[in-house]
């Protein structure tokens, strides 16, 4: 996504947390091979869609800040500290 590239994966967690279907790429339920295969035909006839889904998925990327990633497991922490 950085890359600003579409991206077809499957929809299990991380996965599901980055990608918006249909957006900035597709979601494919585990062993949906045939989906995935349709999805990448689909994104390799059509360059308008592959740049306007890379375009959206460098911008979801971009949302995703290592900063914040860090605060928010450090106050998980604390928070759990102080209910000890």
């Amino acid at each position: 996504m950085a890359c600003e590239l579409p991206i077809v994966a499957t929809n299990v967690d991380g996965a599901r947390e980055a990608i918006i279907d249909s957006e900035n790429g597709y979601l494919h339920e585990p062993h949906d091979i045939a989906g995935m295969a349709q999805s990448v035909l689909k994104l390799i006839a059509d360059a308008d869609l592959r740049r306007a889904m890379g375009e959206s998925g460098k911008n979801r990327v971009m949302e995703f800040d290592i900063g914040t990633s860090v605060d928010t497991v450090e106050s998980t922490y604390q928070e759990c500290l102080e209910n000890l």
